[in-house]
């Protein structure tokens, strides 16, 4: 009689042959950096990491994906601005974040939030 196999044993046993072509590999690579930029940002948004503690785990990462992590925790830290929130904090650490190249346009963030949240 012959051996019974487990679904793992069957599923292993069919996909053994297959690989990933560079676009696939690359695309998972993009959706595994979102993913963890977004793990990364919520830690920071819930109180759980400061700034320097963000910025640490990202100095962490591998040399090729840390600009790519910080862009994308760069993005959600945009768009959770609200303009009915004071969102002080968030402005100042993202003046930190971003450096002196975007003090500008931080202020001028804060400038059109406040005159929205004024209306």
């Amino acid at each position: 009689m012959g051996e019974i196999k487990s679904t793992l044993d069957l599923v292993m046993e069919k996909t053994s042959g297959l690989t990933l072509n560079s676009e696939e590999k690359k695309r998972l690579h993009q959706e595994d950096i979102q993913r963890r930029a977004k793990g990364f940002f919520l830690k920071y948004t819930e109180g759980q990491w400061q700034l320097s503690k963000l910025e640490q785990q990202i100095q962490l990462e591998r040399d090729a994906d840390q600009a790519a992590l910080k862009h994308r925790v760069s993005r959600l830290m945009i768009q959770s601005l609200e303009p009915n929130i004071p969102q002080i904090i968030l402005l100042e650490d993202l003046r930190v974040w971003l450096g002196p190249d975007f003090t500008q346009d931080i202020d001028s963030v804060r400038h059109i939030l406040e005159k929205y949240r004024k209306e």
